[in-house]
């Protein structure tokens, strides 16, 4: 077999390897049914190959007409619609929650702060709690009838308060997003209208020119 050969079944044997470990990790910890997920796996990487190599033919001014694209939306879908779903903004408060609690108030800001320790406590003392649930419900714990039903009802209770403390960041980040899409959404819209109207006079001065009376 030829070295080059030989190299191409050595990386496509890894890399189905490889895919096939990933489609049975994510069955096993997304109770998914295991063939499904494989496939799912091979068609994901698939589509990146793809994606990669049509982005490897675009050329940089295409790029760059891209980013003031998303620049533009983003920004006019916060401007217009603040209480919809942005994703992107979303990520960027998860990740640095500065950004949304630099447009709350004092007392907004120390509201979030104790819903979101209140909503982290909560969460790990009911999964902690509904694993014992299950432990007790499929046998391999003992519990009376008595102590089963306080249970229940205890996780119906710290559910409700749970939802509560979610309703609260949510009203919080509504009030956010209003104040946002002035001082986010505008800047960027008019930042991306801006990079595709400098990219388009640039595109137009770079095309060749006909001849004058041809």
């Amino acid at each position: 077999m030829p070295p080059a050969c030989a190299a191409a079944c050595s990386i496509a044997w890894a890399l189905g390897a490889a895919l096939s470990a990933a489609g049975l990790y994510a069955s096993w910890t997304l109770d998914l049914p295991t063939g499904p997920a494989i496939v799912a796996a091979f068609g994901a990487a698939t589509a990146l190959v793809a994606l990669g190599f049509a982005f490897k033919r675009l050329s940089v001014m295409w790029f760059a007409r891209i980013f003031f694209m998303m620049l533009a939306l983003a920004g006019l879908l916060l401007a217009a619609f603040p209480r919809g779903d942005q994703p992107w903004l979303d990520a960027l408060e998860n990740a640095a929650p500065a950004v949304q609690e630099v447009f709350l108030t004092p007392g907004e800001r120390a509201t979030r702060r104790d819903s979101a320790q209140s909503i982290a406590a909560a969460s790990a003392e009911l999964a902690r709690l509904r694993a014992l649930e299950q432990d007790v419900r499929w046998g391999s714990k003992q519990m009376d009838a008595d102590k089963q039903e306080r249970l229940r009802q205890y996780l119906a209770g710290r559910s409700e308060l749970l939802a509560g403390d979610q309703l609260v960041l949510k009203t919080l980040r509504a009030k956010a997003r209003e104040r946002q899409r002035y001082a986010l959404g505008m800047p960027l819209l008019l930042l991306g209208a801006i990079g595709l109207a400098v990219l388009a006079r640039k595109a137009s001065s770079a095309a060749p020119r006909m001849p004058f009376g041809m």
